[in-house]
């Protein structure tokens, strides 16, 4: 991970050598915008889709400004696909941030799950409910007494993440209880390939009665997955003689909220008692191996 790190500072036009980061000054410059929300998103053909949907976006020293979001391109819910998006905000000091989310318009049934028995991914139509027992009885008394599992319904995960088919699936029986224990799973997501895959879900309760479940998880592209945040990285200016300290204001969290700020990596050197231009490379993973990486410029004047 520390070379996958050392690369995305070396991208930046920044030395390669890690500093620790032990100088102090102060430093002014307007602050970068942020936008929030945009991981790429998949949705079932037919769907109603909202763009603005969970996508704020704020900047330090104006605040929210969510309504100020320009949206560039579209997405046709009535054709099969993928879409690319572009959100872009810009503050009052003219500093712009953009963000690119692509979303994929796949099969309807896709993602919701199915009760339905295991069947060839390319039949939707004719579907017969897969809720029976061991024993002949009417479809009143599947209703009341057959068990149910319930997968979450975010199944967008992103190529090279670790997936855990059980995380977050419950199964629950009228008579029983909880027997999420009982769950079997079929088949596997395999993250190292993008696209829609399946795994069915089965679980009998101690009646005979069984359910099972057919979910559609969708492995989106590596390069769009929801990097961690870094804020606080911006050009400054300082006097020549003053001190700097190049992690003063700089932040980093995970998209969970999880603070990452003490494994922020620093590249690059400032001298203060010399005039001239400095560029320091910031970068940061979070436990699913996506990595931020800015650059900025301190100016010794």
């Amino acid at each position: 991970m520390m070379n996958k790190l050392l690369q995305s500072l070396t991208v930046l036009g920044v030395s390669a050598t890690l500093v620790t980061p032990s100088l102090t000054a102060q430093a002014t410059g307007n602050s970068l915008p942020q936008i929030k929300g945009v991981e790429g998103d998949v949705v079932e053909k037919g769907a109603d889709y909202d763009l603005l949907k969970g996508i704020k976006a704020f900047d330090k020293e104006d605040g929210d400004l969510t309504k100020d979001i320009k949206v560039t391109g579209k997405v046709d819910t009535s054709k099969l696909g993928k879409y690319k998006v572009q959100y872009k905000v810009t503050d009052s000091d003219g500093a712009y941030r953009t963000k690119w989310h692509y979303v994929y318009v796949v099969k309807e049934g896709s993602l919701n799950g199915s009760k339905d028995k295991a069947q060839d991914d390319k039949t939707t139509k004719n579907k017969k409910p897969e809720v029976a027992s061991n024993k002949t009885t009417s479809k009143n008394d599947l209703d009341k007494n057959m068990p149910l599992i319930t997968v979450p319904t975010k199944d967008l995960v992103y190529q090279g993440d670790n997936f855990d088919p059980m995380k977050g699936v419950k199964a629950l029986d009228k008579k029983d209880g909880d027997i999420t224990k009982k769950v079997t799973v079929k088949g596997e997501i395999d993250t190292s390939k993008t696209g829609l895959q399946y795994i069915t879900y089965h679980v009998k309760d101690s009646d005979g009665y069984y359910y099972t479940y057919k979910r559609g998880v969708y492995v989106n592209d590596a390069d769009l997955s929801p990097k961690p945040e870094l804020s606080g990285v911006k050009d400054v200016t300082i006097n020549k003689g003053n001190s700097f300290d190049i992690m003063k204001d700089v932040k980093a969290k995970d998209r969970s909220g999880k603070d990452l700020t003490s494994e922020i990596v620093t590249s690059g050197e400032i001298n203060t008692n010399k005039p001239g231009e400095y560029r320091i490379g910031y970068a940061v993973s979070d436990k699913d191996g996506h990595i931020a990486a800015y650059g900025r410029t301190i100016t010794v004047k």
